[in-house]
């Protein structure tokens, strides 16, 4: 499932010249039950630890506001979208934030199609059609270092957060929205039960893997860290930042900043991964030796995470 549609479609349109039949719809497929499960399962695991009292800022049901509880904001208390950065008579001040965003693609498209022109020329051009899977883990860093320099300039003032905050829920709705409907029913029809059967398992075991690690992982704010990484792992980062916002409504922890940053170190963790995802393929002529020693190459890389992990006292014994 992990961070959605754009790499599940991208890597299983890769694959399709492997032989894997409608890859990309596959992977939609896989994507839209990881988006069900981040927010059913996810609602669920918030609920469950409200009442278990494994949240730091809401103590109990009663803590949360009807608004978040009924999903609609009473007449009497609307909350403000937005403010005007810049004058209407000069620029409309959501055009210019929408452009801005449309900047960030657009630097992130000219990078990315370098890399991969390189890629390319040295012959990995399997590997350069994945590497578009990670766009938008490249174009977060190209976001976070474009704000820098605006910090540095002191022109930040120019972007509006809850502007920025909208455009994003828009994108997302309709992220969501236009996954569902490229799904294709005859693809589900020819493989309803190794999809189920292959998200159920996933669906478990990113469950059990994400809370353990967190446990052992996390001095303060456990919770609420476990359960956006849940929601970033089965849909996208602002699955996660969802889920976050209903344990922590104005931010107060440093959670959801640690998981948009979380995504660029993600970033050159996955970059083996994507050697070794593509290995059959690329080195062994699809064949099942290459899949095995992919396999085993996966572990191999778990463990040494593992060991650096536990070196640098990231993951620590559990608390008693």
């Amino acid at each position: 499932f992990g961070m959605g549609p754009g790499i599940a479609y991208t890597m299983g349109h890769s694959w399709e010249k492997a032989g894997l039949v409608n890859g990309g719809m596959i992977g939609l497929t896989f994507a839209v039950i990881g988006f069900l499960i981040a927010y059913v399962a996810g609602i669920t695991l918030v609920n469950r630890g409200i009442r278990r009292g494994e949240t730091a800022l809401i103590k109990g049901k009663d803590s949360l506001n009807r608004d978040i509880r009924t999903g609609i904001v009473k007449e009497n208390s609307p909350g403000v979208a937005g403010f005007l950065t810049l004058s209407p008579e000069a620029i409309e001040p959501m055009a210019f934030q929408v452009g801005l965003i449309g900047s960030i693609y657009l630097l992130t498209y000219l990078f990315i199609r370098g890399i991969t022109l390189m890629m390319e020329s040295g012959g990995l051009v399997e590997f350069s059609d994945t590497l578009w899977s990670f766009h938008f883990i490249i174009g977060l860093l190209i976001a976070v270092g474009i704000r820098k320099i605006l910090d540095l300039t002191k022109k930040s003032y120019v972007i509006d957060k809850g502007l920025m905050n909208r455009a994003s829920g828009v994108s997302v709705d309709y992220l969501i929205t236009g996954s569902v409907a490229a799904i294709s029913i005859t693809v589900i029809g020819q493989y309803w039960m190794p999809i189920l059967v292959m998200s159920g398992i996933a669906a478990f075991t990113t469950f059990l893997i994400i809370r353990w690690a967190s446990k052992r992982a996390f001095d303060d704010y456990y919770f609420e860290r476990f359960i956006g990484i849940f929601g970033e792992m089965t849909g996208t980062i602002n699955s996660g930042l969802v889920l976050i916002r209903i344990t922590d409504p104005e931010f107060e922890t440093p959670a959801a900043e640690d998981l948009a940053y979380g995504g660029g170190i993600a970033l050159f963790l996955g970059f083996p991964l994507l050697i070794l995802l593509n290995l059959p393929i690329v080195f062994f002529n699809n064949s099942i030796t290459g899949y095995w020693i992919a396999f085993g190459g996966m572990i191999v890389y778990l463990f040494i995470l593992m060991a650096v992990w536990r070196l640098i006292g990231y993951i620590k014994p559990l608390k008693k």
